[in-house]
């Protein structure tokens, strides 16, 4: 969270060629870039394109509330400052030769890198065919750039470590790339462009561009031999067009004037300031994670049946919770109905998380004289999530979650819930809620919406004060949709229909095992964040792990999971100091957590069916219901009793599914 009175800003560096945002196969994952945005007071862009695309594939339009500021790119003043230009290659004693630089983009997802074989065919291929004068200089991904060996090239070397990657940049004679966003930047020292798309058609299938590149003023070429070629001979270059479209605001003062802007709220002639927020109201709802359901369904017709242009709306959901067969559903929400993944967990202390999970998961617990506190952590948590964005009205459309029925008691904005079942019955039958939390959100919000008017006199018998808030909001039914079905042939349209066997995502669960859940999420967060991180704090992940077992240690069944896992922590500890000194710390940190990831959480997590995840003690209760199985026949055998004889060796044919579905229940 920014604290109060902190100005947060971000500057996005390089034009867009590659698709971004909800553009990508993974449309979640503009989760965290966009709370990011909508928490910064203002996001500097080089270009009206690039704003125009951040605005669209982030989800801001209309609801943004800081500025975004076009103006120069800092990094690219480097590129118009020739004397120092001249100073780098003094330094490096490169002034008489013809230096080409190589920057390919990396090949991967979101959080991985590819490897690729293909880079090293390519350097050694130069590496044999370049003329003597011409030195390639070549700048390749951390994970990549591990797998190459330059020690064997005279012509080609490594981007020196000396210089920021633009300040060496801006002294060579040619680029090579190939859809990286460097090919709008380096148009500044007007010096040619090559892009080497080996794999053209296969990139933009997997990974998808904005623009032809072919319309570019750069050779493109796709194998070795034509590379060659356009590196041994110079073309005509005119930039200018390309420069009015993606450079115009770069100056050899840029930086400075951003961050002027950002200080003093500087404006000229290369600074343009935007405000994205149209003025009507930004409505937040809880959609759930928009599968075949009916509440989704429900949702998504009454979305398509209002008139959307009179409001602002924002459907957020837990990032986990929606499958890849759904996002369709959340590309094609109706104008002005925008969508946004959450993830991360609620800050605060080992105390606030205490309460937290004792407060949401126990029934009986009422959190007397910790009202403040709770208080404040779910005000932090509105603000951690939605940042400077200004919600009017907050719906709680699922009507089940427990975190957010609980926020709507502690925000300021207009607050409603929806009421789908008859949720006393639904309690009885399932205990998939908190009628705690669930109950008493009725009673603070503004309106309790009934889809059904036969659900008010239940409401009204058992939640006092609720009479005058009750309001019936019958489900639109999707006319469109079923005109199209009438159409189709009925094998067609079965063949089509995809079932979520859920009528909310945690109606089949039981609370432990959505504990369970919680508490595998908040470890694979943990996990994953850490294996990715190019620069890991090893010594803050095996922390927040043991913070993670210590906040679920109130569950007994994780409680089996944490004693466990601490005592092989323990052990680990012991075992790694004894061989490289408690002084390395550093290194025994990151070995520790090597040992957890690798053999501590393998072990912990039974892989059959993760049986042992969800009910660690499954062993000792199977054995200690077998030997009261075996008591009993002993008995039954003398007493010669073959009814209650062929009864228990029955149960214990069946006792280990017995024992689970006692877990179950």
């Amino acid at each position: 969270n920014k604290r109060k009175g902190q100005k947060y800003f971000i500057v996005w560096h390089g034009t867009p060629l590659k698709y971004m945002g909800k553009d990508m196969p993974v449309v979640v994952d503009v989760a965290n870039v966009q709370r990011n945005f909508y928490m910064a007071d203002k996001i500097f862009v080089s270009n009206e394109y690039t704003k125009d695309i951040l605005i669209e594939t982030y989800n801001m339009k209309n609801v943004y509330q800081g500025k975004i500021v076009v103006g120069s790119s800092p990094r690219n003043s480097i590129f118009l400052d020739e004397k120092k230009k001249e100073n780098i290659r003094e330094n490096l004693n490169i002034k008489n030769k013809k230096v080409r630089c190589y920057m390919p983009t990396w090949r991967g997802s979101v959080g991985k890198v590819k490897k690729s074989s293909h880079t090293q065919e390519l350097l050694n291929y130069l590496e044999k065919n370049l003329d003597s004068n011409t030195v390639l200089y070549v700048k390749l991904h951390d994970f990549e750039k591990s797998s190459i060996d330059f020690k064997g090239f005279n012509k080609i070397k490594e981007f020196p470590n000396n210089y920021e990657t633009y300040e060496f940049l801006s002294i060579t004679d040619t680029l090579i790339t190939d859809y990286s966003s460097v090919m709008y930047d380096y148009i500044n020292v007007d010096k040619p462009v090559i892009l080497y798309t080996y794999d053209y058609e296969e990139y933009i299938e997997s990974r998808g561009l904005y623009e032809d590149i072919d319309k570019y003023p750069f050779k493109r070429v796709e194998n070795l031999d034509d590379l060659l070629m356009a590196i041994e001979n110079t073309y005509l270059i005119d930039y200018d067009k390309f420069k009015r479209r993606f450079t115009y605001s770069d100056v050899i003062d840029g930086a400075n004037k951003i961050l002027k802007n950002m200080l003093n709220n500087y404006v000229d002639e290369t600074i343009s300031e935007y405000s994205l927020h149209n003025g009507k109201e930004t409505v937040a709802i809880l959609s759930g994670g928009f599968w075949n359901n009916g509440v989704t369904s429900a949702l998504i017709n009454t979305s398509e049946n209002i008139d959307t242009s009179k409001r602002n709306y924002i459907c957020f959901f837990e990032k986990s919770k929606i499958k890849p067969e759904h996002y369709y559903k959340l590309l094609n929400l109706p104008e002005n109905v925008l969508f946004y993944p959450i993830t991360g967990e609620v800050n605060g202390s080992v105390s606030d998380r205490l309460l937290l999970k004792r407060y949401l998961w126990n029934e009986d617990y009422k959190a007397k004289g910790r009202k403040k506190q709770l208080s404040r952590i779910y005000r932090e948590e509105f603000k951690r999530i939605f940042g400077d964005l200004k919600i009017d009205w907050f719906i709680h459309y699922t009507g089940f979650e427990r975190k957010e029925a609980e926020m709507m008691k502690h925000i300021d904005s207009k607050k409603m819930i929806w009421v789908h079942t008859d949720m006393f019955a639904e309690y009885e039958a399932k205990k998939n809620f908190s009628k705690k939390i669930v109950f008493s959100a009725y009673q603070s919000a503004d309106k309790v919406v009934m889809v059904h008017e036969n659900l008010r006199d239940n409401l009204n018998k058992e939640i006092s004060g609720l009479s005058k808030k009750l309001v019936t909001v019958n489900n639109f039914l999707g006319e469109e949709r079923i005109r199209r079905l009438s159409k189709e042939n009925v094998f067609e349209t079965l063949s089509n229909v995809k079932v979520d066997y859920a009528f909310n995502d945690n109606a089949y669960k039981t609370e432990t095992q959505m504990i369970v859940e919680e508490y595998k999420n908040e470890i694979k967060e943990i996990v994953e964040s850490t294996k990715e991180s190019k620069h890991t704090d090893y010594h803050t992940a095996i922390k927040n792990i043991r913070d993670i077992n210590e906040r679920y240690s109130f569950n007994p069944y994780i409680s089996y999971i944490v004693e466990r896992t601490n005592k092989m922590l323990n052990e680990a500890t012991e075992r790694i100091s004894n061989i490289f000194g408690v002084e390395n710390k550093g290194l025994i940190d990151e070995l520790l957590f090597e040992e957890y990831y690798d053999y501590i959480l393998p072990e912990i997590k039974d892989k059959q069916n993760e049986l042992n995840y969800y009910f660690p003690n499954l062993e000792n209760e199977l054995k200690s219901y077998k030997a009261f199985l075996n008591e009993r026949l002993d008995k039954a055998i003398v007493n010669k009793n073959q009814k209650v004889i062929n009864n228990l060796e029955n149960q214990f044919k069946n006792s280990r599914q017995i024992v689970i579905e006692k877990y179950k229940s």
